[in-house]
């Protein structure tokens, strides 16, 4: 039997333990990655200095079989070096496709040059955890260098701080404790950097606000409520709030995935098995083929959902993603998310009071789109609103999907193949499942099985 091997989780916080080539230095944070950042990097037992690819642990448990993933498990990401991922050698001669050095290259004998905090105000150096303007008037002006790779995470450091009790309508005590202690935490953890002599780089300070801020999210101190002992409802209010009421008001936007992706990381995996199958044995007791039963798995699913929160499946042929094929993560992710604001426009969504949010997954050669639905007026505040029609919407995408009638036009002329209603968070039971028929034209759809919570657009090969 083949032993299980481990990957080192190899990243910027622990810098000392490999050199990274500065053609590309790519951080490889282990709770935000990016995927498919690419590292040069000299691994103990190896020859020579190697390629290393920043990727999920899922995906590395998911196409190996089991056999490789992150050694630290509670990382969601770590580098899979090049001669694990070809040769399944995990010591040895680095071969030639996967050297990222000449065999003249030699380590630098001069230290690269360090970041030096500015001067701030006295009132910076001394805070409580609450002075949300504390990011971008002390920590960004400590480091004007750094302004454009620190960009993103402190405008999220700041958004998340400006949560208040008051604007998360609906959260519990034990969610408001949990917002107030990670506030806290979160610039206590970064008030350090501004009293420093000096930080290696932009993107060491760029990596290290970020795995503060994912740390002081799941635990922000002892004999507190950490993010995983939350209840659903509190972390769907949260995520939502951020989507719908920040800067970060889109269809696809990093941080929120991130989020997203520690979302996943707590559920209750057995009380999910275990509604998912009541779920699944109330959507059988329905008749094949009956009239309307694609509109009754509907009702049924959204009635009571054995998973929060609501999500589908989307599939495209693979000739729309040709053009991505050698793409980011995020760009595919950018491009699911033109996707579905095309759909949504088509549908009038949002004067329907409907929220998404998509992103794409990659499960070997097949790309998805994940699309997260929900009332928009949970989440916001206006008292002219009615809630949304949940129900009402879904059927009309589904029979738009099997009828061939949807109008949109995203990329080289991307359709919808295919339509799956998600019972569970991995979409692989379905509350229903909808497809277009190959009929002459094209413009038929056929009903498949049917079942599902999030929208997923996967490649049809």
């Amino acid at each position: 039997m083949k032993m299980k091997t481990s990957i080192n989780a190899l990243c910027l916080l622990i810098i000392a333990l490999c050199y990274i080539n500065n053609t590309e230095a790519a951080t490889c944070s282990p709770y935000t990655g990016p995927n498919g950042a690419r590292q040069c990097i000299k691994i103990s037992g190896y020859t020579d200095y190697q390629w290393a690819t920043c990727r999920r642990d899922s995906y590395l448990k998911s196409t190996t079989g089991g056999r490789h993933y992150c050694r630290n498990q509670n990382h969601n990401y770590c580098l899979y070096q090049c001669m694990l991922e070809k040769y399944s050698r995990n010591s040895g001669v680095v071969l030639r496709s996967c050297l990222c050095k000449s065999a003249s290259f030699s380590k630098p004998t001069t230290t690269p040059p360090v970041i030096v905090p500015l001067p701030l105000p006295s009132w910076c150096y001394s805070q409580n955890g609450t002075e949300c303007k504390w990011y971008k008037e002390c920590l960004n002006k400590a480091y004007p260098a750094c302004e454009i790779e620190n960009r993103y995470s402190i405008n999220f450091a700041e958004t998340f701080c400006e949560l208040s009790d008051q604007n998360l309508t609906g959260f519990s005590s034990q969610g408001k404790q949990w917002l107030n202690a990670a506030r806290r935490c979160l610039q206590s953890k970064l008030l350090p950097f501004i009293r420093r002599t000096s930080v290696p780089s932009c993107i060491y300070l760029r990596a290290k606000s970020i795995d503060e801020y994912t740390q002081c999210r799941l635990n922000p101190g002892q004999s507190l409520p950490s993010y995983c002992s939350l209840p659903v409802k509190d972390r769907l209010i949260e995520f939502w709030h951020i989507r719908l009421n920040t800067d970060f008001d889109a269809t696809y936007e990093p941080g929120l995935k991130n989020i997203l992706d520690i979302m996943k990381e707590c559920r209750n995996i057995p009380q999910e098995n275990s509604l998912v199958k009541a779920a699944k044995d109330k959507m059988d007791k329905i008749s094949k083929n009956r009239a309307g039963e694609t509109e009754l798995r509907i009702k049924y699913w959204l009635e009571d959902p054995p998973t929060l929160p609501i999500q589908l499946d989307m599939f495209l042929k693979d000739v729309n993603w040709k053009f991505l094929k050698d793409a980011s993560a995020d760009s595919k992710s950018q491009f699911g998310a033109k996707v579905v604001d095309a759909v949504a426009l088509d549908q009038k969504w949002v004067d329907k009071g409907v929220t998404m949010f998509a992103y794409v997954i990659e499960n070997g050669n097949t790309l998805s789109i994940r699309l997260l639905m929900d009332d928009r007026y949970k989440y916001i505040k206006n008292a002219f609103a009615r809630p949304a029609d949940l129900q009402g919407v879904l059927v009309q995408l589904t029979g738009e999907v099997m009828n061939g009638t949807l109008n949109f036009q995203v990329g080289n002329g991307a359709q919808i193949a295919k339509l799956n209603g998600c019972l569970d968070w991995n979409c692989k039971e379905h509350a229903f499942s909808v497809k277009r028929n190959s009929a002459s034209h094209g413009t038929t759809y056929a009903l498949v099985s049917l079942a599902i919570s999030v929208i997923n657009i996967i490649i049809l090969s």
